[in-house]
């Protein structure tokens, strides 16, 4: 299935493609300088660039096209949009502009998918339906289906403690409820999973999800404590600093944690890139901590409630909905239901 995606320069065309697709630059190869005789990579990357070599060396752009796609039928082309904007003066730029639309619009015709990205964010403009999928709602849908799900429980959480760092991972008694939750069918469908680096997120991760791509997201990892770090209330009730952080409703800076607004905003940004590169999906899922759900909810969901009204139990969480043809504007998330 070849696909072509298309853009202005530097709108992150080709971090979405590797996000996308779960691909390396290794698996890139730069029409700027590769050899144009020898792509045999997925991506096939500045075709616009490629051109000018090809016009430079006197080769038919159109012909070369319908080789290299008849050869490579499962390849990603990206491209920048030339074809904008004041007619050049110069007669060689207008006939590299001119022969490079051309060679775009037979690759168009001849791709399953066009996806055009403006600011990181893919817009579909063009989606074939392949013969297994004409009996089942495509992937590009026009909602996007995400479950935000929280890690099993640990020792930790068992003891009522404040895990943020701490690196556990799933106790026996976490790994049994999960595997209760799952023979339940409780969780929704995902293709695709976007889990904390923690341990205790990646082991319920790969339980819940075994047959999913795992994409691991440093910036979905719970708070730093600080120094209440891997303390309960028992341990903590007499130290001045902790009353006055219950005290401020959590908002008093922890000594020696991170700060709740710089965490709230990794987060939630975190989230909306997560949801930029995944428009094109059907369904996905994050599996993640407590306080990340808390972060993303207290700002996307809809109806809304506050930080604290998402307080979720460990392997529950929370089913929404985004409508993509509405994400760009109002970056709304419907809450449908709750995950237990």
């Amino acid at each position: 299935m070849i696909e072509f995606v298309i853009g202005g320069t530097a709108q992150g065309k080709l971090k979405y493609v590797l996000d996308k697709n779960n691909l390396t630059k290794e698996d890139v190869c730069n029409g700027e300088e590769c050899d144009y005789n020898n792509i045999n990579k997925r991506v096939l990357y500045n075709f616009h660039l490629l051109c000018r070599r090809l016009l430079k060396d006197n080769i038919n752009i159109l012909s070369f096209v319908e080789a290299l796609l008849e050869k490579n039928n499962d390849i990603i082309i990206i491209s920048d949009e030339i074809g904008c904007g004041i007619v050049p003066l110069d007669k060689e730029e207008r006939i590299w502009r001119e022969e490079t639309g051309r060679a775009c619009t037979n690759i168009a015709k001849k791709a399953a998918i066009v996806i055009r990205v403006m600011a990181g964010v893919p817009v579909i403009i063009k989606k074939e339906n392949t013969h297994d999928e004409r009996n089942e709602k495509t992937n590009f849908s026009s909602t996007l289906s995400v479950a935000l799900i929280r890690h099993g429980i640990t020792e930790g959480n068992k003891n009522k403690k404040y895990i943020g760092v701490t690196d556990e991972s799933l106790s026996l008694n976490g790994i049994y409820s999960l595997f209760d939750a799952i023979s339940k069918e409780i969780y929704p469908r995902a293709y695709k999973v976007y889990s904390s680096p923690m341990k205790r997120c990646v082991e319920s991760a790969k339980m819940i999800y075994p047959k999913a791509e795992i994409i691991i997201k440093d910036d979905l990892k719970e708070t730093n404590f600080g120094d209440f770090e891997n303390k309960n209330y028992d341990q903590l009730k007499d130290d001045l600093n902790y009353q006055r952080w219950l005290a401020s409703g959590g908002t008093f800076n922890i000594p020696n944690g991170e700060r709740r607004e710089e965490f709230i905003t990794r987060c939630q940004k975190c989230f909306e890139e997560i949801i930029n590169q995944s428009l094109g999906e059907e369904c996905v899922a994050l599996i993640v901590h407590g306080g990340t759900i808390m972060a993303i909810l207290d700002k996307y969901s809809s109806p809304h409630e506050d930080f604290y009204n998402w307080q979720v139990k460990n392997g529950q969480g929370y089913f929404i909905e985004i409508d993509k043809n509405s994400w760009i504007n109002n970056k709304k998330a419907h809450v449908i239901r709750e995950i237990k």
